[in-house]
C-alpha cells in the first residue's frame, strides 16, 4: 500500500484530492494538512512516515516549496509531488530545486497524479506532461547556494534559520524544534552576535542567500 501525505488549504479541494488518490489501487491517504506548518507538525508527531507527500504550492503560514526544503533536511527519503492551479516554470522549477519528485498541474490531476505517484515511488522524476521539458534548465544545491563553509552553525541554529527564512513565527518554530519559546528567543540573540546580523528580516535573509532555507516565488494567481 503506498501511504500519502496530502497538503492543501482549500477544504473541497482537498476533498476531491483525497477521494481521487483513495480510488487508485494500493493507494491511500493517511494524513492531512491545511498547510505546510500543520503538515510539519504532524510528521514530527507521527511514528510512521507516509510514503509521499503531495503538496500544494501555494499554502498560507509556509508554502510548499518552503516545505518541500524543509522536509529535505528533516526526512531526506521521503518523496514529493508539487500540485498548483497555474504555475509558471519558475515555480515548478523552484519546487524540483527545493527537493521534490514531481509536479503535476491542478488541471491534470485526473490524468496525470495517478502515473506521477507510481514514477516518484520508483525512484524518477515525474513533471506534468504539459511542460515542455527543455525549457526546464535545474541547478544543483551546491551551485544554487553561497558557501557557508567559514560559519560553524550547530544543527539547531540550522533548523531555526531553515523555519525562520521560511516565515514562521517564533512559536511556531520552537513547537517544530520542541523547545520553549525562550530558548527560541536565545537562538535568535547568540545567531544575530555570531553573524553579525542586527534583525529577524536579516537572518530570514541569510538564511534564504546561503540556501538554508527557500521560499515560492509565486504570481499572484498562483494556488
Amino acid at each position: 500500500m503506498l501511504t500519502i501525505a496530502l497538503a492543501e488549504d482549500h477544504l473541497e479541494m482537498r476533498r476531491g484530492i483525497k477521494n481521487f488518490i483513495n480510488n487508485i489501487a494500493n493507494c491511500s491517504v493517511v494524513m492531512e494538512a491545511a498547510n505546510g506548518y500543520e503538515l510539519l507538525q504532524q510528521l514530527n508527531k507521527t511514528k510512521k512516515l507516509p510514503d509521499v507527500v503531495v503538496m500544494d504550492i501555494n499554502m498560507p503560514l509556509m508554502d510548499g516549496i518552503a516545505v518541500t526544503h524543509c522536509l529535505q533536511v528533516l526526512y531526506p527519503w521521503l518523496k514529493v509531488i508539487g500540485l498548483s492551479l497555474y504555475c509558471n516554470q519558475t515555480v515548478v522549477t523552484d519546487m524540483i530545486e527545493a527537493g521534490a519528485k514531481g509536479y503535476v498541474s491542478k488541471n491534470n490531476i485526473g490524468i496525470y497524479l495517478q502515473k506521477a505517484l507510481h514514477t516518484i515511488y520508483a525512484g524518477n522524476i515525474y513533471i506534468d506532461e504539459s511542460f515542455d521539458l527543455n525549457e526546464f534548465h535545474f541547478t544543483t544545491k551546491e551551485n544554487n547556494n553561497q558557501s557557508i563553509e567559514t560559519i560553524v552553525l550547530t544543527e539547531k541554529e540550522k533548523l531555526f534559520l531553515m523555519y525562520c527564512g521560511s516565515g514562521l513565527s517564533y512559536e511556531q518554530i520552537a513547537s517544530l524544534l520542541f523547545v520553549a519559546s525562550d530558548s527560541v528567543y536565545n537562538y535568535q540573540k547568540h545567531l544575530k552576535e555570531k553573524l553579525k546580523i542586527n534583525s529577524r528580516e536579516g537572518l530570514m535573509l541569510f538564511a534564504l542567500q546561503h540556501g538554508i532555507a527557500k521560499v515560492a516565488r509565486l504570481e499572484n494567481h498562483a494556488a
